[in-house]
C-alpha cells in the first residue's frame, strides 16, 4: 500500500482550520469531503446542523475532482462546451455542481476536494482555501530537497 500523501495529523490540521473559519462567519454549514487520487472518501466531516443531503453532494464533489482532476467548475464548463452529460461519462459518481477542486502537484492528483452547503460560489471558495491550506501542509511535511519526510 503506498504511504499517504499527508499524515493523517496534517489533513484534520487543514480541515479543521477550513471548518473553524467557515464556522465563524456565521454562514450556513457544511460538509467537507477528501477523497484520494482513486476517488475512494479518506476524510468526511459535517459541521453541526448541516442537512444530511449535503453529505452525498460533498462527496461525490471530492469524487469527481479526484476521477477528473479537474475543478468540478471546470467539469460543468466542458459539458456546455462538449454538449455532454454527467452520464456520457458512465459514471454515477459524477457532478458537475461547483464546490469540488483537487490538489494537484506536478499536474497529477494528490486529492480531490469537496464542499457543500452554501452557494456554488461559496462552496467552491471554501474549496480553494482548503487546497491552500493542505498545500501549507504538505510544503511543511516535505524536507529540504522536497522529500516527503517519514
Amino acid at each position: 500500500m503506498p504511504a499517504p500523501i499527508l499524515p493523517a495529523a496534517a489533513l484534520l490540521r487543514a480541515a479543521a482550520t477550513l471548518l473553524n473559519e467557515a464556522q465563524g462567519d456565521g454562514l450556513a454549514p457544511v460538509c467537507l469531503a477528501v477523497c484520494n487520487r482513486d476517488g475512494q472518501l479518506g476524510l468526511f466531516l459535517r459541521m453541526d446542523a448541516a442537512p444530511v443531503r449535503l453529505i452525498a453532494i460533498a462527496q461525490a464533489k471530492a469524487y469527481t475532482a479526484a476521477r477528473l482532476g479537474v475543478s468540478t467548475a471546470d467539469f460543468a464548463r466542458r459539458l456546455v462546451r462538449d454538449g455532454l452529460t454527467t452520464g456520457d461519462f458512465c459514471d454515477s459518481g459524477l457532478t458537475a455542481m461547483r464546490g469540488g477542486v483537487p490538489l494537484l502537484r506536478d499536474g497529477q492528483v494528490l486529492l480531490g476536494l469537496g464542499i457543500s452547503g452554501r452557494s456554488t460560489d461559496a462552496d467552491e471558495a471554501l474549496a480553494l482555501r482548503l487546497r491552500d491550506l493542505l498545500t501549507e501542509e504538505l510544503a511543511r511535511a516535505e524536507g529540504p530537497q522536497g522529500e516527503t519526510l517519514a
